[in-house]
C-alpha cells in the first residue's frame, strides 16, 4: 500500500508552481483452501488485485494566445531571428529559376486565410499554463496526468486421490491486465494508449503406479494469451 501523501513533488512541479499529482497503490488478495472430502477431494484458490495511479508530468509546446489568431509577430527562434511565414499564394518563378514568396503582411495570417479544418483543430490546444522560453516561447505548456495499472490474478486447483495408487489434480490460473497510458496533453489532442491482457492456462495431471518400479503420468496443458492495444498520437 502505498499513496502520494507520502512523496514530495517533482522537480518540473515545484519549478513552475504545480502541486504534486496523486499517487496510490493499492495490492491486495488472499487464498482459501482445504479438503472437500476427507483425504479424498481437495480444493484450493487465491485471488491477487493491484489497482495503481502514477503520476506523469510532461512540458510540451503550444501556440500562445497570439500564434491562434494568426499572429506570428512575436514568433521568433532561438537565435532571436523572426520566423517569416510567408504568403503561399504569392509563389513567383524568377527567370533564373529561382522561386520566390513574400511574406504576410506584419508577419500576420489574415483571418480570410485561415484553413476552416486548421482553426477548429488549434481549438483543440490548450492554452500556456507555465512561463516558456523567454525568445522562442517554446515548453510553455505542463500537462500532469496519472498511468493508470488495474491487474487481477487467479488461480484455482484441486487434488482428487481415487486411490492409494491413482491421483489426479486440475489447475486454471488466469491473469487480466489494464493500462492506460496517457498523452502528453489533454484529450483529444494528447492521445495516449490503452494495453488489455488476458493470460490463461489450463492443466490436468493424472499420474497411477502400477508397481513401485513402474508409473505412469499423463499430463495435457492449454494456454492462451491475448493482447489488445488502442491509441493515437
Amino acid at each position: 500500500e502505498r499513496h502520494s501523501v507520502w512523496d514530495a513533488n517533482n522537480f518540473f512541479n515545484n519549478r513552475s508552481g504545480q502541486p504534486k499529482t496523486s499517487f496510490a497503490r493499492h495490492q491486495f488478495g488472499g487464498d482459501v483452501g482445504g479438503p472437500i472430502r476427507k483425504n479424498k477431494w481437495f480444493a484450493f484458490g487465491d485471488y491477487e488485485g493491484l489497482r495503481q495511479g502514477y503520476p506523469n508530468s510532461t512540458i510540451n509546446t503550444v501556440p500562445t494566445a497570439l500564434q491562434n489568431q494568426g499572429n506570428f509577430s512575436q514568433t521568433f527562434a532561438s537565435n532571436g531571428q523572426l520566423i517569416a511565414i510567408y504568403d503561399p499564394a504569392t509563389l513567383s518563378v524568377l527567370s533564373d529559376g529561382t522561386r520566390q514568396r513574400a511574406v504576410f503582411p506584419g508577419n500576420i495570417i489574415p483571418v480570410s486565410r485561415f484553413d476552416p479544418v486548421a482553426a477548429k483543430t488549434v481549438g483543440f490546444f490548450p492554452a500556456p499554463d507555465i512561463a516558456g522560453n523567454s525568445v522562442t516561447n517554446n515548453n510553455n505548456y505542463l500537462f500532469a496526468s496519472k498511468s493508470i495499472t488495474n491487474s487481477n490474478k487467479y488461480d484455482m486447483r484441486t487434488d482428487a486421490n481415487f486411490s492409494d495408487n491413482t491421483r489426479m489434480f486440475i489447475r486454471f490460473s488466469r491473469q487480466m491486465d489494464n493500462r492506460i497510458v496517457p498523452g502528453t496533453m489533454p484529450l483529444p489532442i494528447g492521445g495516449g494508449r490503452q494495453t488489455t491482457d488476458h493470460y490463461s492456462q489450463a492443466m490436468v495431471d493424472v499420474s497411477h503406479v502400477f508397481t513401485p518400479a513402474t508409473v505412469i503420468e499423463v499430463q495435457a496443458t492449454w494456454s492462451r494469451a491475448l493482447a489488445y492495444q488502442f491509441g493515437s498520437s
